[in-house]
C-alpha cells in the first residue's frame, strides 16, 4: 500500500484541505480516496491503513429464539 497526502485549498471555502491518494497498482495511478481539513488528520487516517490495529469484541448479543 502506497499513499500521497497533498496540501491545496478548498474551492468552496478556501481554506486549506489535505488530500489522500492511494496507489492503484493494477490501473496504475494514484486513486483518491478522501480529503479532510487538519494534516494531522489525514496522516492519522493514512496511519489506519498502513498500521491496523486488532479488532476490538464490543458486545456480543445473543437473541433468544422460541
Amino acid at each position: 500500500m502506497k499513499f500521497r497526502i497533498t496540501e491545496g485549498v478548498n474551492k468552496y471555502d478556501g481554506n486549506p484541505i489535505f488530500n489522500i491518494y492511494e496507489w492503484d497498482a493494477q490501473m496504475n495511478h494514484w486513486s483518491y480516496k478522501t480529503g479532510l481539513s487538519k494534516e494531522e488528520d489525514a496522516r492519522a487516517y493514512v496511519d489506519r491503513f498502513l498500521n491496523p490495529k486488532p479488532e476490538r469484541l464490543v458486545a456480543e448479543i445473543e437473541i433468544p429464539t422460541t
